[in-house]
């Protein structure tokens, strides 16, 4: 241990910061050379997935007294996970606020050059160019997932993404998102769900779509959908499938959720199919 504590301070916080930071907090015991230098750490984690109650109280007071006192001129990196109940949101908000006061360093640009799989739920976006500018920075990206929560201020959602194949968007009701903009051209699957009545929908390129699921309400329903007639299978909650002039050429099965047309409770199965559908269609439910 003496051979150690004659390192230098750079070495050691080196050191340090390959334990959690429980552990490294564990090393003030040793000796004076060790009583305050963990403090000077870059990098904080802190991790409390599984364990009793007093080891979940044993953290909170941890970061309740000593978060405070930390020396480090600038926070690299700051990682706290809590999935016990006896964490309460006062708590986490007050060691965030703290580890944000210390100058905790948010990069604005990330870099994610080997993800396939992106799911973002209840995120809260800086702008409207936020969401593309971390997408734009995911060049092989496949599988994406934007859940919006309740009272997103997001004014317009853009997903330009050519590596993408499949794409889930949901939208609250009381989001204010006025629309999006889609311009995916390798995209096989999408899914998009929303109540709300004033949107747009701008969708470029879906050649390659295989499968769509369609739950929404829009002003130009006709153009949403007419904007992915290639598609192969079709799900849709939406009276915009009576509306005249849309053919699918390509289309194979089709499914009419949960909505009956005005008319059509009366309406009468017809005694041969249709020309138009025995080109490609195989089921229709």
């Amino acid at each position: 241990m003496d051979r150690i504590s004659g390192l230098s301070d750079e070495l050691l916080l080196k050191i340090l910061m390959l334990v959690p930071t429980e552990v490294a907090v564990s090393t003030s015991i040793l000796s004076k050379r060790w009583e305050y230098l963990w403090m000077w750490l870059p990098k904080l984690d802190y991790c409390q997935r599984l364990g009793s109650g007093p080891d979940c109280e044993r953290l909170r007071c941890f970061l309740d007294r000593n978060l405070p006192l930390h020396r480090a001129p600038v926070i690299e990196s700051f990682r706290l996970e809590c999935y016990d109940p006896r964490f309460k949101p006062k708590n986490i908000s007050m060691w965030v606020l703290t580890a944000v006061t210390m100058l905790l360093d948010v990069p604005r640009m990330v870099s994610l050059p080997s993800l396939k799989t992106l799911k973002l739920h209840c995120v809260i976006y800086f702008d409207d160019k936020t969401l593309q500018r971390l997408l734009s920075n995911c060049p092989i990206l496949e599988d994406l997932v934007v859940d919006l929560r309740e009272y997103d201020t997001t004014r317009e959602l853009t997903v330009v993404v050519p590596s993408l194949q499949s794409l889930s968007l949901y939208l609250p009701y009381n989001s204010v998102t006025d629309g999006y903009v889609i311009e995916t051209p390798n995209l096989k699957y999408f899914k998009l769900r929303h109540n709300r009545n004033d949107h747009y929908c701008l969708i470029k390129n879906t050649l390659h779509l295989v499968e769509a699921y369609l739950d929404f309400n829009l002003p130009d329903l006709k153009s949403l959908i007419g904007s992915i007639t290639s598609v192969k299978h079709l799900a849709i909650c939406s009276e915009a499938m009576c509306d005249e002039g849309l053919v699918f050429d390509q289309l194979e099965h089709l499914e009419d959720h949960d909505h009956i047309p005005d008319g059509m409770e009366d309406w009468n199965q017809p005694s041969t199919v249709p020309e138009c559908m025995l080109s490609s269609l195989h089921s229709l439910s």
